[in-house]
């Protein structure tokens, strides 16, 4: 082999040589670390409000409604047990002219309609003791009339008109009151288990973990 020859290889060797070093260094070198990015307040991820503290928000959204359902509830029951208290029943008599309010309105329809509320005062007696009262109902009545009255036996001023007092309007009331109630608390355990769901599935998500690696 010539010597021109010679040089010649022994240049590209060495070459082939510096190019596998200068690789191997860019593969060793580690790369520059990139800046971290400010997030902007806007990007931030929305902090969850915990089960409770939704739980506490819709309890005093819904506590009016809640203390409107209560409350019919409570009229309901007084007035029931006001009428069993009043277990003596005795005759009255409308003793006065009957005075008569027209009520007009519109139904939902937009029919109009007219309603007629009456009163006046009636008596009734009990152990030879008079007692006198005001009659007020949408009933048509007239001076003369006889009507049912109930009244408590221990204290005779307890009383109502039995016609008119009908409880079945009340236990409608209650049931009414109980229902409006058991919506709204529906509403706030459906607000509850609204909030528990992420909770359980991140729940469910650990064990699947855990059991894959074992």
């Amino acid at each position: 082999m010539s010597k021109k020859k010679y040089k010649k290889n022994k240049k590209k060797i060495e070459k082939i040589e510096n190019n596998k070093k200068n690789k191997k260094y860019q593969y060793n070198q580690t790369p520059p670390k990139k800046p971290k990015r400010k997030v902007s307040k806007a990007t931030e991820k929305p902090k969850k409000t915990s089960p409770v503290k939704a739980v506490i928000i819709a309890s005093i959204c819904c506590l009016p409604f809640l203390i409107f359902g209560a409350a019919m509830i409570k009229m309901g029951i007084s007035e029931i047990t006001h009428q069993i208290a009043c277990s003596a029943e005795v005759k009255g008599e409308i003793v006065t002219d009957v005075s008569v309010q027209i009520v007009r309105g519109r139904t939902s329809k937009g029919i109009r309609s007219t309603s007629y509320n009456y009163s006046a005062n009636y008596t009734f007696e009990y152990n030879g003791e008079t007692f006198t009262d005001t009659i007020k109902t949408s009933h048509k009545i007239e001076k003369g009339d006889e009507i049912k009255v109930r009244c408590d036996p221990d204290d005779p001023e307890d009383h109502y008109v039995k016609d008119l007092g009908d409880s079945v309007m009340y236990v409608f009331l209650i049931i009414f009151g109980i229902i409006w109630d058991a919506i709204w608390v529906l509403l706030i355990l459906m607000i509850w288990r609204l909030y528990q769901k992420p909770k359980q599935e991140v729940k469910k998500q650990e064990i699947k973990k855990d059991e894959a690696t074992i």
